[in-house]
């Protein structure tokens, strides 16, 4: 047992130094993209309230937390290329060790750390946990939202601390991308079902409301944000080969990694059906 945990402490530490070390490698060294451009300069405003009215939702279809975060991280350390992009490395860093709490309770150790190996070393997952933007952010909320959801719903930890990380954890991604906050309330609406046949429907009901109650103040900007009409000169409408043509940029533009990525879902799915149908909620989260 004790070897058990020397190797995985082993696996994580490794897993851990390969991804700092390719994360943080020359991300002071690459010029601002044309988003963060865009964000650092809807900065330069005089008022919390400017900031909100001119520098969200006037020009940004994302919610406020990533801007209204960036707005006192440059106050206090500029906003040169490197001190703006690494709290987002840092953010993405730390989603995937909540990410893999959740895949060890689930699928065991050892796929835990092959899921988490592939998938972190995705370019398209290590450019976007590298950019000053929402994403990384967000994909940081949604993953310590899983883990407290997991905890609650599933495990019945009904400890006060995981209720509280639950609530936080939803209320970061609401404001950190709608995307991210739309995810948060699948998960959440998934866990209705399963609390209530716990016996637990009601304090799982009032975490809910808090989220809710919490993002009350974003209301009457994301309602102005929906009025607007210029959305899409900027986020054009998705072509119909849309989802096939993500996946495969997603997958490094590799047929590769395409066929390995489909043999081996296919390969879970026919698994979980024949030998682990009591863990067949997680495909939900897993696809």
């Amino acid at each position: 047992m004790r070897s058990d945990r020397s190797v995985e402490r082993f696996a994580l530490l490794l897993l851990l130094l390969v991804n700092v070390y390719i994360r943080f490698t020359g991300i002071g060294d690459f010029s601002l993209s044309n988003d963060e451009l865009s964000a650092v300069t809807r900065l330069e405003v005089s008022t919390f309230t400017e900031l909100i009215e001119n520098g969200v939702i006037a020009t940004d279809p994302h919610p406020a937390g990533t801007q209204v975060f960036l707005y006192y991280w440059t106050s206090v350390f500029g906003t040169s290329p490197f001190a703006i992009r690494f709290p987002f490395v840092v953010f993405g860093i730390l989603g995937f060790f909540f990410l893999y709490a959740t895949f060890r309770r689930w699928i065991g150790f050892q796929r835990a750390v092959l899921a988490i190996s592939f998938i972190s070393l995705l370019e398209f997952i290590i450019i976007h946990g590298q950019l000053a933007r929402p994403y990384a952010l967000g994909f940081f909320s949604t993953t310590v939202f899983v883990w407290a959801w997991d905890r609650f719903a599933l495990a019945g930890d009904k400890k006060t601390w995981i209720k509280i990380a639950y609530v936080l954890s939803a209320v970061l991604s609401c404001y950190a991308h709608y995307f991210a906050g739309l995810f948060a309330g699948i998960v959440a609406l998934t866990g209705l079902i399963v609390v209530y046949k716990k016996g637990q429907f009601r304090p799982f009901l009032w975490m809910n409301l808090a989220v809710m109650a919490l993002f009350i103040p974003h209301v009457s900007v994301t309602i102005a944000q929906l009025s607007r009409t210029t959305l899409t000169a900027w986020i054009p409408p998705p072509e119909s080969d849309f989802i096939s043509t993500h996946i495969f940029i997603l997958l490094n533009r590799s047929v590769f990694l395409l066929v390995l990525f489909l043999a081996l879902s296919l390969w879970s799915l026919l698994r979980f059906i024949a030998v682990e149908r009591d863990k067949a909620q997680y495909l939900l989260f897993g696809a």
